[in-house]
């Protein structure tokens, strides 16, 4: 059995008995197990410490329509534990859920194969959603650190440069500038950036030259 006792399991059902089952077979398999009677008391455990909701099992039957309240509220916030709903017979509440974002549904009248035929399902959907968040982050993380050592090259190539020099996207936005063209134009990187380049430079030779630069490259790409 694919069981990774590090997940967090809330489970929200008014139920007494249901809840304490799926209580009782998770914390048998080593899961950490929170439970809630109501979506307020479910949403108090999550927004005090999200990370003990990594999967929610939550009652589809809870009274004011309360299980698509908690469901629609987690995806305002974009929070994503894993949902799985548990009702009667998973009809046209459980397809409702499904479709505003929880995983699956499990029939209230459970045994516990049942039970563990769709959890390790959701446990295993968990585990990859949490090694892609992983490798997501890693691939940006090292992206922005190629974007800043490439950034920081072509800086050091152009400081080297005794003339000024500036560098505009088509719309004349002011992108790059070397020290020289700084001290001699008095720019400020946090200040001018992205700013047109008619705001930062008081020389209306330089200006004009620009645009005019700027215009026949245009019409030629």
């Amino acid at each position: 059995m694919l069981i990774k006792p590090s997940i967090n399991v809330l489970v929200v059902e008014n139920d007494i008995a249901v809840m304490q089952k799926c209580r009782e077979l998770l914390l048998n398999e080593g899961h950490w197990v929170r439970t809630a009677e109501s979506v307020e008391e479910a949403l108090a455990i999550i927004q005090r410490q999200p990370s003990e909701a990594d999967i929610i099992i939550l009652s589809l039957e809870l009274p004011m329509r309360g299980s698509m309240t908690l469901i629609e509220t987690l995806q305002k916030a974009r929070r994503e534990p894993l949902i799985m709903g548990i009702s009667e017979d998973c009809g046209e509440e459980a397809l409702e859920a499904i479709e505003a974002g929880a995983y699956d549904c499990i029939r209230r009248n459970f045994t516990d194969a049942g039970f563990w035929v769709k959890m390790n399902r959701a446990l295993e959907t968990h585990r990859l959603r949490r090694q892609l968040g992983v490798l997501k982050k890693e691939r940006q993380d090292a992206l922005t650190k190629s974007k800043v050592h490439h950034d920081e090259n072509i800086l050091t190539i152009l400081n080297s440069l005794t003339d000024g020099l500036i560098v505009t996207d088509w719309q004349t936005n002011l992108v790059l500038f070397n020290k020289v063209a700084g001290r001699l134009f008095n720019l400020a990187k946090e200040k001018v950036l992205g700013k047109p380049v008619s705001e930062c430079i008081a020389s209306d030779e330089l200006l004009s030259f620009l645009i005019r630069a700027v215009k026949t490259d245009s019409s030629l790409a």
